[in-house]
């Protein structure tokens, strides 16, 4: 919550500073004091020194303890299709990286993304994050430090064109809507893609191989609310799920 919910309490701490700036005594210290919180407030959110990959790995941040302890709640395991299939698979040839479902919340393409012990399964990728992710302060943090990519053709083509290898979530917000308890479907696994073909087009454009991955349980970590179907179309003509 307090990362996800960072779109709201953030502005609201920013107007609750500058409150309390307006309030205080002209020349006091308490007024100083609150000018230099909000000027700080401002300039690491607008100019963002923090986000730089680089200062993500100075803090070594995939090797934090909290991935770790993550990945044991989840009881986090890779497992492949044919026996052989670990030892084929190649972590730095140029691939784009499927992982279903998107889910609520893309859990799958983040436990795939972050944590080294997961990058020592499928490699490092840049992941392609919905524009939307600009909104949340902290989300937003985490991916400048994995190098994401935005969720459009020219961003993605880009990214491929310069040989990075990517991840991406294809259901995508359309997934957010789908499964139990939305009428139709059922308590079970469920995924979206057949309407979603742009990254077999990106892989077919730049001759790349699609790696599937298909994360069981990924959409039954959040229980969902179902909304009238009208909130389904807004959030797609918006790109982004409210």
């Amino acid at each position: 919550l307090v990362v996800v919910g960072s779109v709201a309490w953030v502005p609201l701490t920013f107007v609750w500073l500058w409150k309390k700036w307006k309030k205080s005594k002209k020349g006091s210290s308490r007024r100083a004091l609150y000018a230099t919180l909000i000027i700080a407030f401002i300039g690491c959110n607008i100019l963002g020194p923090h986000r730089y990959p680089s200062f993500g790995a100075w803090l070594r941040v995939r090797n934090w303890s909290l991935w770790k302890m993550w990945l044991r709640f989840v009881a986090f395991e890779v497992v492949a299709d044919s026996p052989t299939a670990k030892e084929n698979f190649s972590k730095e040839k140029q691939a784009i990286l499927a992982i279903t479902p998107h889910g609520t919340f893309p859990f799958g393409l983040a436990f795939a993304a972050l944590p080294e012990q997961a990058t020592q399964a499928f490699g490092y990728f840049r992941p392609v994050v919905a524009t939307a992710t600009n909104l949340f302060p902290f989300v937003n943090t985490f991916l400048k430090w994995l190098e994401s990519i935005d969720a459009s053709r020219a961003a993605v083509n880009q990214a491929l064109k310069e040989g990075y290898r990517v991840g991406v979530a294809p259901d995508g917000i359309a997934a957010m809507f789908e499964g139990y308890p939305k009428p139709g479907t059922l308590p079970e696994e469920e995924y979206v893609v057949a309407r979603h073909k742009g990254f077999i087009k990106m892989a077919v454009k730049h001759g790349l191989p699609i790696v599937p991955v298909y994360c069981f349980g990924a959409s039954k970590m959040l229980r969902r609310l179902q909304l009238p179907s009208f909130f389904e179309k807004i959030s797609k003509v918006l790109r982004i799920s409210i």
